[in-house]
């Protein structure tokens, strides 16, 4: 199966970088997505107490199983990540206990596993290495040109830190692009008064981007413009921004205003 992933191949620098991450305190359980040919697996298995490593790939599960087969503390599962119950496999293969992530993930499906490994909110620590270009997104703060809907979504769930580069001269095939291994401590928000529609607004706000908030916002969730228009003055926020013009906070202040009902009619 031809997934488009590229493969690390350095000698053990780079794994033991990405690896070095995960502290003494989650180091115990660690799930991995993509084994591939199990550059970073082989030190995972070393420094966790249990390894569960997700592939897709059926030939390279095949692999990695012969190549595998004396480590009792690891599980290589031959499935999809994205279709996986990832409650049920915490609970079984963890034991419901604190787990953390570590994985090289595929480009071209960088930001679903993001968004479901936080979403999911049974992670202690997430450790993946991306594209450098997604990468740079990702932790982009809003109120950044370079900000998107994503930069919004992750800093709802957790608080994201850029690690390091990583070349494409670590990688079979060689990609036309650098890595970059991002951090992700995941923590609980209560400061959002109805997390729909925070995240309605925020998809709002970004899918006609061209446009200001005013506009962009009142036509995505359906609401009056002069409405907004108020919540907009009262907050001392410029109608004519644009969504990556917005702080974080701002778009928590939008949302709770709307939550509670003021200067709707």
């Amino acid at each position: 199966m031809d997934l488009g992933q590229n493969f690390l191949v350095d000698s053990g620098l780079i794994v033991k970088r990405i690896s070095g991450l995960l502290h003494s305190d989650f180091k115990r359980c660690v799930l991995e997505i993509g084994t591939g040919h199990g550059e970073l697996t082989s030190e995972l298995v070393n420094i966790s107490d249990v390894v569960v490593s997700v592939e897709v790939d059926c030939e390279l599960y095949e692999y990695s199983k012969n190549r595998f087969k004396s480590f009792d503390n690891l599980e290589i599962i031959n499935d999809d990540f994205m279709k996986l119950d990832l409650d049920r496999l915490i609970d079984e293969k963890f034991g419901g206990s604190e787990a953390a992530v570590c994985a090289n993930i595929p480009y071209y499906i960088t930001s679903p596993i993001v968004m479901r490994l936080l979403e999911s909110e049974r992670f202690s620590l997430i450790v993946l290495m991306m594209q450098k270009e997604a990468a740079e997104r990702i932790v982009c703060r809003p109120g950044n040109k370079n900000c998107g809907a994503i930069s919004v979504a992750v800093r709802y769930y957790s608080e994201p830190k850029y690690e390091f580069d990583v070349s494409r001269n670590y990688f079979s095939p060689r990609p036309k692009v650098d890595s970059a291994v991002v951090t992700f401590k995941p923590f609980k928000r209560n400061d959002v008064l109805d997390k729909k529609k925070f995240f309605r607004i925020v998809r709002s706000a970004f899918e006609k981007r061209r446009k200001n908030i005013l506009n962009s916002i009142s036509s995505g969730l359906g609401i009056k413009k002069d409405s907004l228009n108020c919540i907009l003055n009262y907050l001392k926020i410029d109608k004519n921004k644009r969504a990556e013009n917005l702080s974080f906070q701002n778009f928590v202040d939008i949302s709770n205003l709307m939550s509670e009902k003021k200067f709707l009619n």
